[in-house]
């Protein structure tokens, strides 16, 4: 492990227990708690290259490939496991975004698709939905749209309800 860090790594990122370092080479090298992401033995070969950016909830990592793909490990119910959205994960992901428990990918077309603990993923975001950013609290996730428009969901006592203020979202961004 001492010999993969000792140069090149270009960013980290953090479970509960575990890190992920984004390699100059394009690879990604993780260690600590296997059970929250520390070992990436599953998809090693996935993630020896091409990985642009990696990204992490609180025991699990998400890799975004430069062909646009989704490389996922760790603890399954936390966003290691993407099995439901597999297919629309293995191409045209433009970047992830990650709370405590899940995670959200905005696609090429603005779309978003979401995995993880399923208080924190949305139940229905329509493709093409223009979203250009996406900030999280612990169990919740809020997209601007490039309307300038807020879509929120997850957990409401976390902020993933803005109806009572969805009025004053969309004047404000007029």
């Amino acid at each position: 492990m001492r010999n993969k860090l000792s140069s090149g790594v270009l960013h980290l990122a953090s479970t509960r227990n575990a890190f992920a370092a984004r390699k100059a080479d394009g690879s990604a090298v993780t260690w600590g708690d296997s059970e929250c992401g520390g070992s990436n033995a599953a998809v090693c070969e996935k993630v020896a290259a091409g990985v642009k950016q990696v990204c992490a909830t609180r025991d699990a990592f998400a890799a975004v490939k430069e062909d646009g793909s989704v490389v996922v490990w760790g603890e399954a119910k936390h966003g290691g496991d993407s099995t439901v959205v597999a297919n629309v994960l293995d191409s045209g992901v433009r970047q992830v975004y990650s709370n405590s428990v899940a995670f959200a990918a905005i696609k090429e077309n603005g779309g978003i698709v979401t995995w993880g603990d399923q208080t924190a993923v949305a139940s229905v975001l329509a493709r093409g939905a223009d979203i250009v950013c996406v900030y999280s609290t612990k169990f919740a996730f809020a997209a601007v749209r490039a309307d300038g428009s807020v879509t929120s969901w997850g957990d409401p006592a976390s902020g993933g309800d803005s109806t009572t203020v969805e009025l004053e979202l969309h004047i404000m961004s007029a």
